[in-house]
């Protein structure tokens, strides 16, 4: 019988805090609707589906504060790398139109000094300008766009099994671990009990 006890007890705990944790993460998610208790006025309903709003907001904010702010979008545009890449196919395009209003009698060599020249000027010329551009269209644009609002919007947009299947897509692996863990947490809970009430008693 103490054997039966000393090995049933760990696993039945082991069972309980797998259910209660799978319980958890499933509570998180539903029911999407609120659901009235019978016989009280008791309501529950999802985490996640009944503070989609907060979360939206909240998510918005953290990115705009912590990930990615148009300040990080402009910064990242505004360097040497993107100003020779925007100089050259500035430069290349403005020859190519060019080219086309160019007569076909003149001299070869001629047009080539020509589309060499303006070549040069615009790849020495664009990157200030380009600069200068971004600033003042970056000063602009963080009053009319808001990292934060398109984040809240496009998560409102979702309806809630994309919300549920996003966040089950991102922590599949993380909330897997969560179920297993609490299986071996009530393992371990449980042998604590088999030696409290079995083991102690014989020790005293």
């Amino acid at each position: 019988m103490f054997v039966v006890q000393a090995f049933s007890i760990p696993i039945i705990g082991a069972l309980i805090g797998w259910m209660t944790n799978v319980l958890a993460i499933r509570l998180l998610f539903h029911p999407r609707r609120p659901y009235r208790l019978p016989w009280t006025q008791y309501e529950i309903q999802g985490l996640l589906p009944k503070r989609r709003m907060e979360l939206a907001r909240d998510i918005g904010q953290v990115v705009e504060r912590e990930l990615l702010s148009l300040e990080d979008v402009f910064s990242r545009m505004n360097t040497t790398e993107v100003q020779t890449r925007v100089a050259n196919t500035a430069g290349t395009e403005v020859v190519n139109r060019i080219k086309k209003s160019i007569p076909d009698f003149l001299p070869r060599s001629l047009v080539r000094k020509v589309e060499e020249g303006i070549q040069a000027w615009v790849q020495k010329e664009i990157p200030p300008i380009f600069e200068q551009v971004v600033w003042q269209v970056s000063g602009q644009l963080k009053e009319d766009i808001r990292v934060s609002q398109i984040v809240e919007n496009k998560i409102q947009q979702f309806d809630l099994e994309q919300l549920e299947n996003l966040v089950s897509t991102i922590a599949c692996r993380e909330l897997r671990h969560i179920e297993w863990l609490g299986g071996v947490l009530g393992f371990f809970i449980g042998l604590v009990q088999v030696a409290v009430f079995y083991c102690l008693p014989y020790s005293l």
